[in-house]
Protein backbone atom coordinates (compact mmCIF):
# COMPACT_ATOMS: atom_id res chain seq x y z
CA UNK A 1 0.00 0.00 0.00
CA UNK A 2 1.43 3.50 -0.87
CA UNK A 3 2.42 6.15 1.56
CA UNK A 4 1.17 8.95 0.25
CA UNK A 5 -2.10 9.13 -2.29
CA UNK A 6 -1.79 10.17 -6.03
CA UNK A 7 -3.06 13.49 -5.83
CA UNK A 8 0.30 14.98 -5.89
CA UNK A 9 0.86 16.58 -9.13
CA UNK A 10 4.65 16.47 -11.04
CA UNK A 11 4.39 17.31 -14.48
CA UNK A 12 3.99 13.37 -14.91
CA UNK A 13 7.24 12.43 -13.34
CA UNK A 14 7.38 8.85 -11.98
CA UNK A 15 7.60 10.72 -8.64
CA UNK A 16 4.17 11.81 -9.09
CA UNK A 17 1.71 10.79 -6.00
CA UNK A 18 4.86 10.50 -3.27
CA UNK A 19 4.28 14.20 -2.87
CA UNK A 20 0.56 13.51 -2.25
CA UNK A 21 -1.87 13.37 0.92
CA UNK A 22 -0.08 10.93 3.32
CA UNK A 23 -1.62 7.70 3.78
CA UNK A 24 -2.48 7.27 7.43
CA UNK A 25 -3.29 3.58 7.44
CA UNK A 26 0.24 2.95 4.94
CA UNK A 27 1.52 -0.68 6.20
CA UNK A 28 -1.79 -2.15 7.88
CA UNK A 29 -3.11 -5.19 7.44
CA UNK A 30 -6.82 -4.89 6.47
CA UNK A 31 -9.91 -7.31 5.05
CA UNK A 32 -11.74 -5.94 2.15
CA UNK A 33 -14.95 -7.04 0.14
CA UNK A 34 -17.14 -5.00 -2.63
CA UNK A 35 -20.16 -7.15 -1.82
CA UNK A 36 -20.68 -7.47 -5.62
CA UNK A 37 -21.88 -11.21 -6.52
CA UNK A 38 -22.29 -12.66 -2.57
CA UNK A 39 -25.70 -11.22 -2.45
CA UNK A 40 -28.57 -13.78 -3.62
CA UNK A 41 -31.89 -14.89 -2.57
CA UNK A 42 -34.90 -18.00 -4.11
CA UNK A 43 -38.45 -17.64 -3.13
CA UNK A 44 -40.54 -20.02 -3.88
CA UNK A 45 -44.62 -20.02 -3.35
CA UNK A 46 -46.36 -23.05 -4.13
CA UNK A 47 -50.09 -22.50 -4.34
CA UNK A 48 -52.29 -25.87 -4.24
CA UNK A 49 -56.58 -25.76 -4.33
CA UNK A 50 -58.34 -28.94 -4.44
CA UNK A 51 -62.52 -29.68 -4.65
CA UNK A 52 -64.17 -32.69 -4.62
CA UNK A 53 -67.35 -33.48 -4.73
CA UNK A 54 -68.98 -37.30 -4.50
CA UNK A 55 -73.20 -37.93 -4.61
CA UNK A 56 -74.70 -41.24 -4.48
CA UNK A 57 -78.14 -42.05 -4.62
CA UNK A 58 -80.29 -45.44 -5.17
CA UNK A 59 -83.16 -45.14 -7.57
CA UNK A 60 -84.83 -48.40 -6.69
CA UNK A 61 -85.68 -47.48 -3.29
CA UNK A 62 -88.90 -46.18 -2.12
CA UNK A 63 -92.58 -46.63 -2.77
CA UNK A 64 -92.60 -45.58 -6.32
CA UNK A 65 -90.27 -48.48 -7.34
CA UNK A 66 -90.71 -49.96 -11.35
CA UNK A 67 -88.58 -51.80 -13.72
CA UNK A 68 -87.33 -48.17 -14.66
CA UNK A 69 -86.02 -47.50 -11.43
CA UNK A 70 -84.52 -51.15 -11.12
CA UNK A 71 -82.83 -50.52 -14.50
CA UNK A 72 -81.66 -47.21 -13.27
CA UNK A 73 -80.13 -48.90 -9.59
CA UNK A 74 -77.87 -47.18 -7.63
CA UNK A 75 -75.51 -44.36 -9.00
CA UNK A 76 -72.58 -42.55 -7.49
CA UNK A 77 -70.89 -39.69 -8.93
CA UNK A 78 -67.17 -38.08 -7.83
CA UNK A 79 -66.28 -34.77 -9.27
CA UNK A 80 -62.46 -33.70 -8.74
CA UNK A 81 -61.02 -30.32 -9.56
CA UNK A 82 -57.56 -29.81 -9.12
CA UNK A 83 -54.85 -26.56 -9.39
CA UNK A 84 -51.02 -26.23 -8.68
CA UNK A 85 -49.31 -23.28 -9.06
CA UNK A 86 -45.73 -22.57 -8.32
CA UNK A 87 -44.02 -18.96 -8.63
CA UNK A 88 -40.43 -18.52 -7.86
CA UNK A 89 -38.51 -15.58 -7.75
CA UNK A 90 -34.23 -15.57 -7.96
CA UNK A 91 -31.90 -13.07 -7.64
CA UNK A 92 -28.56 -11.37 -7.30
CA UNK A 93 -27.52 -7.94 -6.43
CA UNK A 94 -24.78 -5.45 -5.21
CA UNK A 95 -24.57 -4.48 -1.27
CA UNK A 96 -23.79 -1.11 -1.60
CA UNK A 97 -23.67 1.51 -4.94
CA UNK A 98 -22.78 4.95 -5.37
CA UNK A 99 -25.61 7.47 -6.11
CA UNK A 100 -26.62 8.65 -9.67
CA UNK A 101 -24.89 11.82 -8.76
CA UNK A 102 -21.55 10.78 -7.94
CA UNK A 103 -22.05 8.63 -11.46
CA UNK A 104 -22.57 11.34 -13.46
CA UNK A 105 -19.27 13.44 -11.73
CA UNK A 106 -17.26 10.61 -12.75
CA UNK A 107 -18.28 10.42 -16.48
CA UNK A 108 -14.98 9.97 -18.69
CA UNK A 109 -14.10 13.28 -20.31
CA UNK A 110 -11.10 11.93 -22.60
CA UNK A 111 -11.71 14.92 -25.07
CA UNK A 112 -13.13 17.82 -23.48
CA UNK A 113 -16.48 18.69 -24.22
CA UNK A 114 -17.95 15.39 -24.58
CA UNK A 115 -20.34 13.48 -23.12
CA UNK A 116 -18.16 11.12 -21.75
CA UNK A 117 -18.62 7.04 -20.31
CA UNK A 118 -21.61 6.43 -18.52
CA UNK A 119 -21.23 4.01 -15.67
CA UNK A 120 -23.31 1.15 -14.58
CA UNK A 121 -24.50 1.02 -11.64
CA UNK A 122 -22.35 -2.60 -11.52
CA UNK A 123 -19.03 -1.16 -12.53
CA UNK A 124 -16.28 -1.43 -10.29
CA UNK A 125 -15.98 2.30 -10.32
CA UNK A 126 -19.83 2.51 -9.46
CA UNK A 127 -19.01 -0.24 -6.52
CA UNK A 128 -17.40 1.20 -3.02
CA UNK A 129 -14.94 -1.17 -1.37
CA UNK A 130 -15.53 -2.07 2.45
CA UNK A 131 -12.42 -1.99 4.55
CA UNK A 132 -11.66 -3.21 7.96
CA UNK A 133 -8.12 -2.69 9.11
CA UNK A 134 -6.67 -4.99 11.55
CA UNK A 135 -3.73 -3.80 14.02
CA UNK A 136 -0.50 -0.79 13.65
CA UNK A 137 1.67 -0.53 10.36
CA UNK A 138 3.93 -3.69 9.71
CA UNK A 139 5.96 -1.53 7.20
CA UNK A 140 9.00 -2.11 9.47
CA UNK A 141 8.41 -5.65 9.75
CA UNK A 142 10.90 -7.69 8.86
CA UNK A 143 8.30 -10.84 8.54
CA UNK A 144 5.01 -11.59 9.46
CA UNK A 145 5.80 -13.38 12.40
CA UNK A 146 4.79 -11.58 15.55
CA UNK A 147 2.12 -9.77 13.78
CA UNK A 148 -0.58 -10.97 16.06
CA UNK A 149 -3.27 -9.57 14.24
CA UNK A 150 -6.99 -9.45 15.49
CA UNK A 151 -10.37 -10.52 14.82
CA UNK A 152 -12.22 -8.04 13.12
CA UNK A 153 -14.51 -5.90 16.28
CA UNK A 154 -17.08 -4.24 13.49
CA UNK A 155 -19.62 -5.62 10.94
CA UNK A 156 -18.56 -3.92 7.31
CA UNK A 157 -20.50 -1.12 6.41
CA UNK A 158 -20.26 2.35 4.29
CA UNK A 159 -22.13 5.52 4.54
CA UNK A 160 -22.51 8.64 2.20
CA UNK A 161 -19.87 10.94 2.53
CA UNK A 162 -16.85 12.35 0.56
CA UNK A 163 -13.99 10.89 -1.79
CA UNK A 164 -11.06 12.85 -2.47
CA UNK A 165 -11.09 11.47 -6.60
CA UNK A 166 -9.67 13.11 -10.14
CA UNK A 167 -11.95 16.18 -11.56
CA UNK A 168 -11.57 15.82 -15.19
CA UNK A 169 -13.14 18.91 -15.37
CA UNK A 170 -11.51 21.36 -17.80
CA UNK A 171 -10.14 24.48 -16.86
CA UNK A 172 -8.84 26.35 -19.72
CA UNK A 173 -11.02 28.49 -21.92
CA UNK A 174 -11.72 26.55 -25.50
CA UNK A 175 -11.94 30.19 -27.34
CA UNK A 176 -9.21 30.96 -29.09
CA UNK A 177 -7.73 34.70 -28.35
CA UNK A 178 -8.80 34.45 -24.74
CA UNK A 179 -5.92 34.45 -21.92
CA UNK A 180 -6.54 31.09 -20.44
CA UNK A 181 -7.42 29.45 -24.29
CA UNK A 182 -5.47 25.88 -24.35
CA UNK A 183 -5.81 23.86 -27.61
CA UNK A 184 -6.11 20.48 -26.14
CA UNK A 185 -4.40 18.70 -29.07
CA UNK A 186 -1.33 20.88 -28.74
CA UNK A 187 1.59 19.37 -28.05
CA UNK A 188 2.51 18.79 -24.51
CA UNK A 189 6.03 17.18 -23.21
CA UNK A 190 4.99 14.46 -20.85
CA UNK A 191 8.39 13.73 -18.44
CA UNK A 192 6.91 10.73 -17.31
CA UNK A 193 9.07 9.16 -20.13
CA UNK A 194 12.53 10.07 -20.89
CA UNK A 195 13.01 12.90 -23.70
CA UNK A 196 14.65 10.45 -26.04
CA UNK A 197 10.93 8.39 -25.94
CA UNK A 198 8.35 9.07 -28.48
CA UNK A 199 5.86 8.27 -25.84
CA UNK A 200 7.31 11.38 -24.51
CA UNK A 201 5.13 13.37 -26.90
CA UNK A 202 1.72 14.06 -25.82
CA UNK A 203 -1.19 16.62 -26.10
CA UNK A 204 -2.49 18.56 -23.76
CA UNK A 205 -5.91 16.84 -23.47
CA UNK A 206 -3.24 14.43 -21.29
CA UNK A 207 -1.77 17.08 -18.83
CA UNK A 208 -3.28 17.11 -15.57
CA UNK A 209 -2.53 20.59 -15.18
CA UNK A 210 -5.12 21.76 -17.78
CA UNK A 211 -7.75 20.17 -15.46
CA UNK A 212 -9.76 20.75 -11.65
CA UNK A 213 -7.51 17.79 -10.55
CA UNK A 214 -8.13 15.91 -6.91
CA UNK A 215 -10.83 17.14 -4.79
CA UNK A 216 -12.85 15.97 -2.29
CA UNK A 217 -15.83 14.82 -3.83
CA UNK A 218 -19.59 13.99 -1.88
CA UNK A 219 -20.83 10.56 -2.53
CA UNK A 220 -24.20 9.07 -1.65
CA UNK A 221 -24.49 5.24 -0.85
CA UNK A 222 -27.54 3.14 -1.49
CA UNK A 223 -27.82 -0.18 0.70
CA UNK A 224 -29.61 -2.57 -0.50
CA UNK A 225 -30.26 -3.40 2.89
CA UNK A 226 -32.81 -0.90 4.21
CA UNK A 227 -35.47 -1.28 1.59
CA UNK A 228 -36.28 -3.33 -1.32
CA UNK A 229 -36.52 -0.01 -3.47
CA UNK A 230 -33.07 -0.31 -2.93
CA UNK A 231 -32.59 -3.93 -3.71
CA UNK A 232 -34.35 -3.38 -6.99
CA UNK A 233 -32.28 -0.84 -8.03
CA UNK A 234 -29.09 -2.89 -6.96
CA UNK A 235 -30.09 -6.32 -8.53
CA UNK A 236 -28.16 -6.86 -11.32
CA UNK A 237 -29.76 -10.39 -12.79
CA UNK A 238 -32.63 -11.61 -11.90
CA UNK A 239 -35.21 -14.63 -12.43
CA UNK A 240 -39.47 -15.23 -12.29
CA UNK A 241 -40.81 -18.21 -12.97
CA UNK A 242 -44.80 -19.02 -12.86
CA UNK A 243 -45.60 -22.58 -13.27
CA UNK A 244 -49.33 -23.82 -13.21
CA UNK A 245 -50.88 -27.31 -13.70
CA UNK A 246 -54.68 -27.99 -13.75
CA UNK A 247 -56.66 -31.77 -13.36
CA UNK A 248 -59.95 -32.56 -13.81
CA UNK A 249 -61.48 -35.61 -13.46
CA UNK A 250 -65.67 -36.45 -13.07
CA UNK A 251 -66.30 -40.31 -13.20
CA UNK A 252 -69.54 -42.10 -12.48
CA UNK A 253 -70.16 -45.80 -11.04
CA UNK A 254 -73.21 -47.71 -10.82
CA UNK A 255 -72.95 -49.44 -7.18
CA UNK A 256 -76.15 -52.31 -8.49
CA UNK A 257 -78.69 -52.48 -10.72
CA UNK A 258 -78.41 -53.44 -14.73
CA UNK A 259 -76.73 -50.15 -16.33
CA UNK A 260 -73.01 -49.84 -15.96
CA UNK A 261 -72.74 -46.25 -16.30
CA UNK A 262 -75.23 -43.56 -15.25
CA UNK A 263 -76.79 -41.48 -17.79
CA UNK A 264 -76.25 -38.58 -15.86
CA UNK A 265 -73.46 -36.35 -17.58
CA UNK A 266 -70.91 -34.35 -15.67
CA UNK A 267 -68.94 -31.37 -17.19
CA UNK A 268 -65.01 -30.96 -16.76
CA UNK A 269 -63.20 -27.75 -17.47
CA UNK A 270 -59.78 -27.89 -18.13
CA UNK A 271 -57.71 -24.81 -18.22
CA UNK A 272 -55.62 -24.48 -21.55
CA UNK A 273 -53.13 -21.47 -21.48
CA UNK A 274 -54.63 -17.85 -20.57
CA UNK A 275 -58.19 -17.23 -21.62
CA UNK A 276 -59.35 -20.31 -22.67
CA UNK A 277 -61.48 -22.98 -21.18
CA UNK A 278 -62.90 -26.22 -22.77
CA UNK A 279 -66.04 -27.71 -21.81
CA UNK A 280 -66.61 -31.40 -22.30
CA UNK A 281 -69.42 -32.89 -21.20
CA UNK A 282 -68.86 -36.90 -20.21
CA UNK A 283 -69.73 -39.39 -18.10
CA UNK A 284 -66.17 -40.33 -17.04
CA UNK A 285 -62.90 -37.87 -17.73
CA UNK A 286 -59.43 -37.14 -16.14
CA UNK A 287 -57.25 -34.60 -17.82
CA UNK A 288 -54.54 -32.82 -16.87
CA UNK A 289 -53.01 -29.66 -18.09
CA UNK A 290 -49.86 -27.43 -17.30
CA UNK A 291 -48.84 -24.33 -18.78
CA UNK A 292 -45.37 -22.31 -17.49
CA UNK A 293 -43.83 -18.84 -17.89
CA UNK A 294 -40.15 -17.73 -17.20
CA UNK A 295 -38.51 -14.29 -17.30
CA UNK A 296 -34.83 -13.36 -16.68
CA UNK A 297 -32.94 -10.03 -16.87
CA UNK A 298 -29.29 -9.43 -16.57
CA UNK A 299 -27.47 -6.01 -16.11
CA UNK A 300 -23.44 -6.47 -17.46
Amino acid sequence: MSSAYPDGLTNGLPAAGLNGTPNPNAGRAYLSSASQWTNNSYVSNHTTRRLTVFGRHNFDEGQKRNWFTKLLGEQTVTGLANDDIQETESRNWNRWGADLAYGKFIQSKDVPGTPGHVYKFNENEMTPTAVIYLGPSLMNATSASGAHLPNPTAAMNITGGTVRTFDATWKPSRTPGDPTYVDPAAVWQNNYYPPSSLSSISTQSENPANYVGFRNVPIGIIDSETSRANRDILTHDAQLTKSQVTSTAAPGRAISGRMPWSPLMVCARTSHGPGSIRKTPTARRATSTGTSASIRTSTS
